[in-house]
């Protein structure tokens, strides 16, 4: 139902009516009340485009969000354990572990990012809250439920080209002589890669990529293990030997898998996979 203008902060009651076909006697529901347990059916603020948390590391929490107006969005982080927090909590951040607040513009997406220093543990469940107010002292805005949150050693930065992207080494596609693998860390940490067949993805794990050697055998890999990454951005080339026989082949499908993970826990990292497919000829421009 859009165009009611709803008073805030006050409970009201909904009524469904479903009709039969072709305008045929309908039932009518019972009251149902908006308003109970806290909640409200209409606030000063609220989400355009409800929450999400985009990068969960031991350092590090960032949430994205879009305000239907104006305002302030406050964020914490809690022990998913814990007892959901009041609007008065989330706004002073209260027992949170992380906590951060930002100015928000109306229907504009908002990237917050909150520092989490005690680090957060890999091995435990978090929760994130966000709130969405008009300004600082309003408490008629709108309160989100707990955000489930799995953190991991490192991530792909996914502001960063939507984390992993196919570069090339020394021509504008992808080679039968090899990849480069562009990308930017959330953290420092280190980076492994590996290239297979498509048809073999599916069965890769993240020792195998380590260790450069599927269960079909050693395959065409690299690493940065030895100098680690920072968070700039960061470029993986992964180069086959000039024999005839270990170079990729034309027109067929690759994935190329990427594990990142932290300095102080390479175990709790995260994969990233992308396809690409050798071609023997291509367009050097967009055809118009």
């Amino acid at each position: 139902v859009q165009g009611c203008n709803l008073p805030a902060g006050q409970p009201l009651d909904a009524y469904v009516y479903a009709a039969g076909a072709d305008g045929r006697e309908g039932a009518l529901s019972d009251a149902v009340v908006l308003g109970h347990a806290g909640r409200r059916l209409s606030f000063s603020n609220g989400f355009a485009v409800f929450p999400v948390v985009t990068v969960t590391t031991t350092t590090q929490v960032r949430v994205e969000l879009t305000p239907s107006a104006a305002g302030k969005a406050y964020v914490v982080v809690l022990r998913a354990s814990a007892a959901a927090p009041t609007i008065q909590e989330v706004v002073a951040g209260t027992g949170a572990l992380c906590a951060g607040s930002d100015n928000v513009v109306a229907d504009t997406e908002v990237s917050s990012t909150l520092a989490c220093d005690p680090r957060l543990s890999v091995e435990e469940e978090y929760s994130t809250y966000v709130y969405v107010a008009l300004g600082d002292t309003d408490v008629e805005g709108q309160l989100s439920a707990g955000l489930p949150m799995v953190v991991r050693s490192n991530e792909f930065d996914p502001s960063y080209n939507e984390g992993v992207a196919v570069g090339v080494l020394s021509t504008v596609k992808p080679d039968v002589n090899g990849v480069s693998l562009t990308m930017r860390p959330v953290e420092a940490g280190f980076l492994w890669a590996i290239v297979v067949p498509a048809d073999q993805a599916g069965s890769v794990t993240v020792d195998q990529i380590k260790r450069g050697q599927t269960a079909a055998g050693p395959v065409f890999s690299g690493q940065l293990s030895s100098f680690g990454v920072s968070t700039a951005a960061t470029t993986l080339e992964l180069t086959t030997s000039n024999e005839e026989d270990d170079r990729l082949e034309y027109c067929t499908t690759y994935v190329a898998m990427v594990y990142l993970s932290g300095v102080l826990d390479v175990e709790n990292g995260v994969v990233a996979t992308v396809e690409f497919t050798p071609m023997y000829s291509w367009f050097g421009a967009t055809p118009t």
